[in-house]
């Protein structure tokens, strides 16, 4: 099923509508109702967006993004992060790696270039 694209008639009553359930549940000391109502608010407003939200692996990133990466986490402690330094010391054995990569094909580049001379 095609999600539907409301008007933004629709939207506006929508949320008028959950605004209402939202007071009527705190007044009767709803409060499950009431947190329930204003996510569902807070949703269709776009706060919780995951777009923004990029997935990717180290693996993808070039040099370059890796080392701005690198950069980005020893600017910010994130408290959040259990093992921050084994995730530095991954980042860094991939930086490594890409380039070891980089270095093998210009080796590689090179030798055919010199046997085609």
């Amino acid at each position: 099923m095609k999600p539907k694209n409301p008007t933004p008639a629709q939207r506006k009553k929508f949320l008028e509508d959950l605004e209402m359930t939202f007071q009527a549940a705190l007044e009767g000391k709803n409060f499950p109702a009431a947190v329930k109502a204003k996510e569902l608010q807070a949703k269709e407003l776009g706060f919780f967006s995951t777009e923004d939200l990029k997935k990717f692996s180290l693996k993808d990133l070039n040099n370059a993004a890796l080392q701005r990466l690198l950069k980005e986490i020893e600017a910010r402690p994130l408290k959040h992060v259990q093992d921050l330094e084994g995730i530095k010391k991954e980042i860094c054995e991939l930086k490594e790696a890409l380039e070891a990569r980089e270095t093998l094909k210009t080796q590689g580049n090179q030798q055919k270039s010199d046997s085609k001379i």
